[in-house]
């Protein structure tokens, strides 16, 4: 029976977590700067944020799916994805929430009020801004629900996971997104955050791998401070 009840509540958890990431995205559509971003090369995925959000979407559906169709495979998988979407979530939050309150202008972009691709032309539109709920669901709600999961139904990573898997995990992330990222810019003239676009190349390849680095500590801080799961594995 506790073993049901504790499939109920990771269920409930993981559907409602999904949700709302879906909500938080699907909001963001049919506004003025989704028009213009569409117009763009590589879209909404330019965005660290979108693609975390991404992943953090995989990993929770997954977790569903396991929850009640459970599979070893679907465990495996969804623990491996939650070695990127975890830590990368808590980077996101991290990283938007501290420059929107000190440094807005660095992480709020601004677009021209015609749509097409970027230019120098003065004639912008203030910085884009989300209403508050929909920042939480995509700034917040990805890591408060992976953090929520993993202390409530999943096993601490082991040694090797730590040492290995999720260092080796985080530097295949960040290879691919500031290679993406670098090449959607050859063809925009800007970058989806001002703080890449004011950075030099050696600057954005320092900020790549302090960012890479923060996040292997990241999961480091968060797998340490667990010890076993607080309502039992869902296996």
């Amino acid at each position: 029976m506790a073993r049901v009840h504790g499939r109920l509540t990771a269920a409930l958890l993981h559907a409602s977590s999904a949700a709302t990431m879906a909500w938080g995205y699907n909001a963001m559509t049919g506004s003025a700067f989704d028009a213009w971003i569409q117009t763009q090369k590589g879209g909404q995925l330019q965005f660290l944020t979108i693609q975390g959000l991404a992943l953090a979407w995989v990993t929770t559906v997954l977790a569903f799916v396991h929850d009640v169709f459970p599979a070893r495979q679907l465990k495996t998988l969804k623990r491996t994805l939650g070695m990127i979407s975890m830590p990368l979530a808590f980077l996101i939050s991290l990283i938007y929430w501290s420059l929107l309150l000190f440094y807005p202008d660095l992480i709020v972009p601004k677009f021209p009020i015609e749509p097409g691709p970027a230019s120098s032309s003065s004639s912008e539109l203030p910085p884009f801004r989300l209403g508050l709920d929909v920042d939480l669901a995509l700034h917040a709600l990805p890591a408060a629900g992976l953090f929520a999961d993993f202390l409530l139904f999943e096993r601490p990573y082991t040694r090797a996971d730590m040492q290995w898997r999720a260092p080796a995990l985080a530097g295949a992330m960040a290879v691919w997104y500031g290679s993406w990222v670098e090449y959607c810019a050859t063809f925009n003239g800007v970058f989806p955050y001002p703080f890449l676009t004011e950075s030099a190349l050696p600057g954005r390849l320092a900020i790549y791998g302090g960012s890479t680095a923060l996040a292997v500590v990241i999961l480091w801080v968060l797998n340490g401070v667990h010890t076993q799961p607080l309502m039992g594995t869902v296996s």
